[in-house]
């Protein structure tokens, strides 16, 4: 990575930073990777199948599969409106804690907003034991309707503390803009299948797909590796 950001890239494509390393390790890696993205306004796209630890810091999250993009948008949107068709059909792993909020959903005991992180889930989860409490105290008419009051604006302001570390300005200059893109093996095998998107700078960018998707084939097409058919920029 020192190597590369001698060369001021514009761009980094990170495949899979964190594997085989100690939790240590990873942390400090993921706290680089933050700081590239946030203080240098450098576009990270990161390719994982394992985002546990990292799904937190993407703005914008692109999940592959069969060489296709079937998912694409903003991470908190995506698995809470798709994460039972991602975690049932597409087969690559989402944070367990996220896994979790897609269940209770579905029973109906809806986390808002839905968690990426363990912070976020417990954050939520005492919102709406307060929101709970404070029903039952005014069905109970217990005269404890201030402190629920005040519990609930304490969640209020928890819950705004957690989005303090998202952009409130994004740029709409494009790093990367990729129509039509196709990859076909000798043997006739395609890999890349139509893909179309494009990165704006400065965003943090999770491409996510299980193996054999065509996540790193894509990736590198950007960085003109492999030979690609019916790319535009």
């Amino acid at each position: 990575m020192a190597e590369v950001l001698t060369m001021n890239p514009k761009m980094i494509i990170l495949d899979e930073p964190t594997s085989n390393l100690d939790p240590i390790g990873a942390r400090g890696i993921i706290n680089v990777i933050k700081n590239l993205n946030m203080e240098k306004n450098l576009t990270v796209l990161l390719i994982e199948h394992e985002v546990s630890s990292i799904l937190y810091l993407a703005n914008r999250l692109i999940i592959m599969d069969d060489g296709a993009i079937i998912y694409d948008g903003d991470p908190r949107y995506i698995l809470e409106k798709y994460g039972e068709d991602i975690l049932e059909n597409v087969g690559i792993r989402i944070p367990e804690i996220t896994q979790l909020a897609v269940r209770l959903n579905k029973k109906g005991f809806v986390i808002s907003p839905f968690p990426l992180t363990v912070k976020e889930a417990v954050e939520s989860i005492l919102k709406k034991r307060d929101e709970i409490e404070f029903i039952r105290s005014l069905r109970k008419g217990s005269g404890e309707e201030l402190k629920k009051k005040e519990g609930l604006e304490l969640a209020k302001s928890l819950k705004k503390k957690l989005h303090l570390n998202l952009k409130e300005e994004k740029s709409e200059e494009k790093a990367i803009d990729v129509k039509g893109l196709n990859f076909t093996y000798p043997t006739g095998k395609k890999a890349v299948k139509n893909v179309t998107f494009d990165i704006n700078k400065g965003d943090m960018v999770a491409l996510m797909g299980k193996n054999g998707s065509s996540k790193i084939k894509t990736s590198k097409s950007f960085t003109n590796i492999v030979a690609i058919l019916n790319l535009l920029f």
